[in-house]
């Protein structure tokens, strides 16, 4: 079952997915940004809302099954998709799904597009991101193991920054290991993603943080070229104050632009 609140109270519809570590109140000051819209902001897995099959992966048809019914269950026909970072991911993984009814996909420094090798490892051998688990007890082996990675750059800085905000607590680092493994699993078909975005010609619009390394415009570049309603704005920040830079920057704007028209 999904978790989810409700924001704003405009005609059209927005589904939110929130970033790794946060939750659904994340978008709570987007009403603003999306004046037009009721934005139905979803829990993520391990953050409100519950996943029932812990050491299993979520596939295609359970996430079809739980979304479906959460549309059903709101009336919901067709929609824009909103997510920042890991929800992000989220937002494509299910605009792949369900892509003939996505209006406008928005999105903060989605995570998934660039290759890592954490979701390289949970995909091609999920019995090594198994035996990581008792580190989330005994947690020295992993804070040295990824200060290794970071210093010979096999992961990518922001990633392991955001991992080590997380490492404070068992309650946390349970949560993050829980939730890398879950969205690890899930893949991207970024060419057939592409492909639909051509053929559709919905609008898509990218906020990136000129200092993350999650995703630069660079990477971006080649997966966005040939789409025709395409927008980027880069902003001069890092990663984790992107959602609230958007707000402030884009909110204002957005409401004028609304009460005018």
């Amino acid at each position: 079952m999904l978790h989810y609140i409700r924001i704003g109270s405009g005609p059209k519809v927005m589904i939110g997915f929130h970033g790794f570590g946060r939750d659904a109140s994340m978008f709570h000051n987007y009403e603003h940004v999306f004046p037009e819209h009721t934005i139905y902001s979803i829990s993520l897995f391990y953050h409100g809302s519950h996943w029932q099959e812990r050491d299993a992966g979520l596939s295609d048809e359970q996430w079809k099954a739980m979304f479906g019914d959460f549309l059903k269950s709101e009336g919901i026909q067709n929609f824009s998709l909103l997510g920042f970072s890991l929800g992000g991911k989220m937002a494509l993984y299910t605009f792949q799904l369900y892509g003939s009814q996505v209006d406008a996909l928005y999105l903060i420094a989605p995570y998934g597009i660039k290759a890592n090798i954490v979701e390289w490892l949970t995909q091609k051998f999920p019995f090594v991101y198994r035996k990581l688990e008792k580190y989330v007890y005994q947690p020295s082996f992993l804070l040295s193991l990824l200060g290794v990675l970071r210093q010979y750059k096999l992961v990518n800085p922001t990633l392991v920054n955001i991992t080590l905000k997380q490492m404070k607590s068992l309650d946390s680092r349970t949560r993050s290991y829980h939730s890398m493994r879950l969205y690890g699993t899930l893949r991207l078909n970024l060419k057939e993603i592409k492909a639909r975005l051509e053929k559709s010609g919905i609008p898509v619009t990218f906020y990136l943080g000129r200092y993350d390394s999650i995703l630069t415009s660079e990477v971006l570049h080649k997966y966005t070229s040939s789409l025709m309603n395409f927008s980027l704005h880069v902003l001069p920040e890092g990663h984790g104050k992107l959602p609230d830079i958007v707000a402030q920057k884009f909110g204002k704007q957005a409401e004028m632009a609304y009460s005018l028209g």
